[in-house]
Formats: C-alpha cells, structure tokens, sequence
C-alpha cells in the first residue's frame, strides 16, 4: 500500500506518560489487520514505528486510525502534534495478528507498557466476532495511572466480556488492590486453568521474554509474541 499523508483529528492524554493520537482517514483507504503497526513522521522526518490501536471494524465506522504515542516530555515528536498537523503513514506491516478462525477455549492477551496499544486492537476485533472464545487481558504497568484504555478495559471486566487482572510493578500507591510486582507463572497459570488457550504477549524484550518462556513451561503451544 502507498503512504499517505493524513491529520490529527485528535491528540489526548492517554496515561502521564502516553498519548493517544487520532488521525483522520479522509476517505482514503487503509486496509489492514488488528495487531499491525504502521511508520509514522512528520514531513521531511525520519519515521517510527507504532503498533495501530484501533481494531479494523472501529476504523471503518469513525473514519480513524488510533496510536498511543510516547510521550518523552521534550516537545517535539508525534506526541505534540495538534489538531491538523500532517503525518506520513507507512504501512500496514507485521505478522502478529488474530488467527482467523480463531480455535480454542480462551483468548490470553498479556501487555507490557504501550504495548497494550495492539492487544487492545485484538481485543477489539475478537470481542466483535459473533462466535468468540473467553477473553483475558494481563496488562502490567509501572504505576496504577500507567494503564491506558484502563477505563475501558475495566468496564468490559464489569461486563463480563473478558476477564482482566492489572500489574503495578514500581510505584504502588496506598489503596491499590491489584497485583503488584512482575507478571509471573503464578499469574498467568490462573488464567490458563487448563485451558486449550492461546496466547498474545507485547511489551518490551525482557518482558515478552519472560512471559513466553513461562507459557511455555505451563504447556502454552500457541504463543504469539511482539517486541516494543
């Protein structure tokens, strides 16, 4: 597919520390699968690569691709950008995507940081199918106001669409009541239970590692994993 250059529709503050930037298709065409990432940059600048955060069927209906952006706080970059500010899209590209038809009891979707951002496509896209297995999201964070889509994926718990546990690992505040510390065995192994399941980890390396050497060792054969 050609590049394109689109606008930022929208640019908000996803966590202290991400952003999550909209921009508008225009009628162009953009074809792509939940769990594919595109090149982004300004013009005449060297893009980055990003993980698409929203699902095919959402960016169909509102005309817009959705990517959380790192926010490094000194002014420049995607993250700054305003409402009409030109991007360049290259893509889409990358192999980790959905199986389509998906087989198995249960949906394991485990996150690391932004690397939430295509999980959270999958999520997405699966939750839309008419025939769906369990869903569950493990997403970990350094801090309890580091998780995007949190409100999102905590109404979808309260629904009772997926099953879903959030990890802090650095900074634990007075009152968290979720888990605390690294995403291990012992986490993972209570929503496997003996499932038939699959699997989809993203985050940074050492993470993704970790995580699939210990779905590995719980009899995990179905693993798809994504470094950020």
């Amino acid at each position: 597919m050609a590049a394109l250059t689109l606008r930022v529709l929208s640019n908000t503050r996803a966590t202290p520390t991400t952003r999550l930037v909209s921009l508008a298709l225009d009628g162009h065409a953009f074809t792509f699968k939940a769990g594919q990432w595109a090149m982004l940059g300004e013009p005449q600048a060297a893009g980055k690569p990003y993980s698409i955060a929203s699902a095919p069927r959402e960016a169909a209906s509102t005309g817009a691709l959705a990517f959380l952006i790192r926010d490094e706080g000194s002014g420049t970059g995607l993250a700054r950008l305003r409402r009409g500010a030109a991007v360049h899209v290259d893509g889409p590209h990358g192999r980790f995507l959905l199986p389509d038809p998906f087989t198995g009891d249960l949906a394991l979707f485990v996150a690391g940081g932004t690397g939430i951002a295509p999980l959270r496509a999958m999520l997405a896209e699966l939750l839309a199918r008419p025939h769906r297995p369990e869903c569950g999201v493990l997403y970990s964070a350094r801090s309890a106001n580091e998780f995007a889509f949190a409100r999102e994926l905590r109404t979808l718990a309260r629904q009772r669409r997926i099953r879903l546990a959030l990890a802090v690992t650095r900074d634990l505040q007075n009152g968290w009541k979720g888990l605390s510390g690294r995403i291990g065995r012992a986490h993972l192994a209570e929503f496997i239970e003996g499932r038939d399941s699959q699997a989809f980890v993203c985050g940074p390396e050492g993470f993704v590692r970790d995580v699939r050497d210990a779905l590995a060792d719980l009899g995990v054969q179905r693993i798809r994993i994504e470094e950020q």
